[in-house]
């Protein structure tokens, strides 16, 4: 996990294609990036319009998939949580990759680029503050 950084969840492929866009013109390669979703669709429509590394896991054993994606063993909220991100904040990531959200990470071979999945912007899209306490 240590190797790549959560960069956001996204609801549509038009979306991912356009933070994609985004980031390359901010001097991301397409190959560095990494999408997740634990809905078939979403990885089915990805599929020959991008470079990106896709990854989709699906039915009861979405978390089992998304474990080997990250590269580790604990629960998936977990991962989010050791991400730095507030209980509040892992929970929201977690339930949207369930909830069929495209996850998207990038490797950390880029730096430190703050991005909208970044634990550094502790409100939730609502604008209620979070705690911020593990």
């Amino acid at each position: 996990m240590e190797k790549m950084k959560f960069v956001g969840t996204f609801h549509s492929i038009d979306t991912v294609l356009y933070k994609l866009t985004e980031m390359k013109a901010n001097g991301y390669e397409e190959d560095s990036i990494h999408v997740f979703s634990c809905e078939q669709d979403n990885i089915s429509m990805l599929e020959g319009q991008t470079k990106m590394n896709l990854t989709g896991s699906y039915g009861e054993e979405w978390r089992k998939g998304f474990n080997t994606f990250l590269g580790i063993e604990e629960h998936v909220f977990n991962a989010f949580h050791s991400m730095g991100f507030s209980d509040q904040k892992a929970q929201h990531y977690f339930d949207e990759v369930e909830n069929g959200g495209i996850a998207m990470f990038v490797d950390t071979a880029f730096g430190n680029d703050t991005t909208e999945g970044d634990s550094s912007a502790d409100i939730t899209e609502s604008g209620e503050v979070l705690d911020g306490r593990g």
